[in-house]
Parts: C-alpha cells; structure tokens; sequence
C-alpha cells in the first residue's frame, strides 16, 4: 500500500542518517573488495585502447549528477544513471567503464555527506552498487562490438547481462544478513525498478546513436532537462509520501 510504502521510505532515510551496522558493514565491505577486483580484471584483460580522460571526466560527473535523481520504489530506490551509462559504454572502452561508474556514485553521495544526510560509512555502498555497471561491459568486450549501431542481439545480451548480474550481486549480497528476502520476495522488489531502468537504457541508447553519429559527446547534456523534471517528480513524490506518514502518525 501507500501507507507501507511511505513508511519504508521514511525508515530508509533514517536508517541512512546513522552508521552503518558492523554487520552491514561487513557485507558492503565483501561486495566492494569482490566488486573491485572484477572491474579491475576486466579493465586489464578488456584494455583501454581510446581512452579519453576529458570524455572520461564528463560521464564521471553526469553519472554523479543522474545519482542525486532518487527515486523511492517500494523498499528500495532507483536513479536515473541508466540514461548516462549506456552512451558511456560507447563513447570509452567498455572495459573501464565499470572503474568509473565507482567514482561517478562515490562523486555524487558527497553532497548528502557533507550536509548530513548520509552518514559517511554509507559511501562503502557506491561498490556494490556498481555491479550493474560490470554484466554489459564484459558482453561488448567479449563480442569486441563497441558500436550502438552494431548486432541488435548482442545490445539485447548486454542489457540482460546488466539486470542479471545486478541481480545475483544483490541476491548474493542479502544472503550475508539473517533477514533476508527470499529469491521471490526479492523478484518483487527489483521488478519496478528494473522496470524503470529499462526504460531509461533505452533513453541512453538513443544519446548513444546520436553520438555515434558524429555529433561527439554533445548529445549527452541532452539528457540535462530530463534530469531537471525527474529530479521535480522525485521531489514531490517524496514530499507526498513523507505527508502521508505524518498524517498517519497524526
């Protein structure tokens, strides 16, 4: 229901504010350092043939600014970084790719830190959840199809593999707490959420094609206004679900 609904968003938000748990702590701790070590192999046997630091640079902070975009789905939240990681799988070496997503998520938590929204352990999350970042860029270096352009199949494969490894990383990193949801339970919950970040890969794709097509990595700020009224949309969704709480506590 709403009520439920508004009532995990409230608990997330609190639970957020405060230090992380030892226990959770150490799982975060365990899917990082896992998180870690994949990327990096894949960032050395994958190359990084075309490296642009400058392009490099503008993904990293687009990606910082998409993941300030919340928006909360039943017990968990999506942003929008979808609609900047797919171009970005086209315009730098896949294989780095997921190396940079870390500092895009880590980037875009700062300011919540430092104006006490977020509790500083809870960068330890910016890892783990980068994992969706590793599945499609091992299926272009793999196919070596660096084009939007290229085989539709393998642009199918590579958006399965970014839902499959999301979802074995979090079924994986849930199994390390006593409560966690089972594998139906968790379905449910990553359903709207991949959902909606279905929707924005296919967004991203379209950026991507039109950078793909000579016009350079433009097309990118593209996507600056559609943040603007996603970020507008969250905002008021939260402020509805936060009155909601208050007038049940009431």
């Amino acid at each position: 229901s709403d009520l439920t609904e508004a009532e995990r968003t409230r608990d997330s938000h609190w639970l957020r504010q405060r230090p992380m748990e030892p226990r959770l702590r150490r799982s975060e701790l365990i899917g990082g350092a896992a998180f870690l070590l994949a990327a990096g192999a894949l960032a050395l046997l994958g190359g990084s043939d075309g490296f642009s630091l400058g392009t490099a640079a503008i993904y990293v902070l687009a990606i910082a600014v998409a993941s300030n975009v919340r928006f909360d789905v039943g017990p968990g939240f999506t942003v929008p970084t979808h609609a900047v990681f797919v171009p970005m799988l086209f315009a730098l070496p896949p294989a780095v790719v997921p190396l940079l997503v870390l500092p895009g998520l880590v980037l875009g938590m700062v300011p919540d830190v430092l104006r006490g929204r977020i509790a500083p352990s809870w960068l330890l999350t910016a890892p783990s959840n980068s994992w969706f970042a590793l599945g499609p860029a091992l299926v272009l270096v793999l196919a070596h199809d660096t084009d939007p352009n290229g085989q539709v199949e393998i642009l199918v494969l590579a958006l399965a593999a970014q839902f499959g490894v999301d979802f074995v990383a979090a079924a994986i990193r849930d199994r390390l707490f006593e409560e966690s949801p089972s594998l139906t339970g968790l379905v449910r919950e990553v359903a709207p959420i991949y959902a909606i970040d279905f929707a924005l890969s296919l967004v991203g794709l379209i950026v991507a094609f039109a950078s793909a097509s000579g016009y350079g990595q433009w097309p990118v700020a593209l996507i600056a206004p559609l943040f603007v009224l996603l970020w507008v949309f969250s905002k008021e969704r939260q402020e509805r679900l936060e009155q909601l709480v208050e007038l049940n506590d009431a």
